[in-house]
């Protein structure tokens, strides 16, 4: 990994520092929020002055999915199930039922859409 650098690229040199637990927790809580895959990494951008991507959670639109994605999962469900019930309905009212189906989750598609682009 990285032996076959040319010697300047090579990560030969090692800096240590001592944290107390609350300078630790800081530099761990923070490092946590980014998209640094690794300690070293994130460490290394901070040391640098270089800059470090935080990622940035949508609390709303993560409820949103947790109730909608089983919501939209049952829909589906609905509608299989009355295409395998066959005969006990009618073409017609299988139609509309698959189409208010239809609508539903266009309906739930159109209100992920909206919040997401809000918290851009």
């Amino acid at each position: 990994m990285g032996w076959n650098l040319p010697e300047r690229k090579r990560r030969l040199n090692c800096i240590k520092v001592r944290l107390n637990a609350d300078e630790f927790e800081s530099v761990m809580h923070s490092f946590s929020k980014s998209t640094c895959t690794e300690l070293a990494q994130y460490l290394r951008a901070k040391a640098l002055g270089h800059t470090v991507h935080i990622k940035y959670r949508n609390e709303s639109l993560d409820h949103f999915l947790t109730e909608m994605v089983p919501l939209k999962e049952a829909l589906v469900q609905i509608a299989r199930g009355m295409d395998r019930a066959g005969g006990l309905f009618e073409a017609k009212d299988k139609t509309i039922i698959h189409e208010k189906i239809d609508q539903v989750l266009e309906k739930l598609v159109e209100i992920y859409r909206i919040c997401s682009s809000e918290s851009e």
